[in-house]
């Protein structure tokens, strides 16, 4: 019982420790394989490393091909079921079976059995708020309750973001967060990278609680940075983001430090998933 009780408090004082690391973001660079000559999004990774991209409003797949260095496909696989409507704000979770979507003017969930096949299930109708469109979406997927993020445009510079947790029929503003609309949060829920359509900011804290923002000079280069999706590649924590090119193209960073976050059943794992 000793050795037990002294590797608990081992594992909770790591814990704790990880949720006060600094993060250390490497030198972008452009991600290669998904950009075309159109503006090209980023939405999500999936486990294996695969780029979920919204391009003229349709969800797509660069499939991972290599870790080693970091490449995908050039080849955009398309999904189905979500090609009749206009989708803005997306989120996939990384085994690729659920998901969130703002799809003709609608919060809804989304469903599927391989990632590539997508259902859209009922609309989340408390995410509905006049005059307020949602243009990115994130969830905490190993969080308890799936924490589950909007950023809102209210129209010009306005913006807000806001939250809930399961069954999301409550939402509720950030305050903390100023004028954001852009918004990715770490599979565990403690980290968090904001937008204002401009520069990227990062945030510690959990549900709808979080430290004002703070602008990741590693990330923002005076160019409008935009659109962040975080994830988990080969190991290591990776942010996606926009920059202005060709439309605007997709850039990635990796996490140059490891940092842990632990579930709740007390185990450690050393990237966002």
């Amino acid at each position: 019982m000793r050795n037990i009780t002294l590797i608990f408090l081992l594992v909770t004082a790591i814990s704790t420790f990880a949720d006060t690391d600094d993060w250390d973001w490497g030198t972008p660079d452009i991600m290669p394989g998904v950009n075309t000559a159109s503006g090209d999004y980023p939405g999500a990774f999936g486990d294996d490393g695969d780029l979920f991209k919204i391009r003229a409003y349709q969800l797509v797949i660069h499939n991972c091909t290599s870790y080693d260095p970091p490449n995908w496909s050039s080849t955009e696989d398309s999904t189905t079921g979500l090609e009749n409507g206009v989708i803005n704000g997306t989120t996939i979770s990384p085994d690729k079976t659920e998901g969130f979507t703002w799809i003709d003017n609608a919060l809804r969930r989304l469903s599927s059995p391989n990632g590539e096949d997508w259902t859209i299930e009922e609309e989340l109708t408390a995410w509905d708020m006049d005059g307020k469109t949602i243009v990115d979406l994130d969830c905490a997927y190993n969080a308890a309750g799936k924490p589950l993020y909007g950023g809102y445009s209210l129209g010009g510079a306005n913006y807000e973001i806001w939250y809930d947790t399961e069954p999301y029929d409550s939402p509720t503003k950030i305050n903390s967060l100023g004028s954001k609309c852009m918004v990715s949060v770490s599979y565990g829920g403690t980290y968090l990278v904001t937008g204002d359509a401009a520069d990227l900011y990062e945030s510690t804290g959990s549900g709808g609680s979080w430290s004002s923002p703070n602008p990741i000079t590693a990330l923002n280069s005076g160019q409008p940075e935009k659109f962040p999706t975080l994830g988990e590649f080969d190991g290591d924590n990776i942010i996606a983001f926009t920059r202005p090119g060709n439309g605007d193209d997709i850039y990635y960073a990796f996490n140059g430090e490891v940092n842990i976050e632990s579930t709740s059943l007390g185990t450690i794992k050393a990237t966002f998933k």
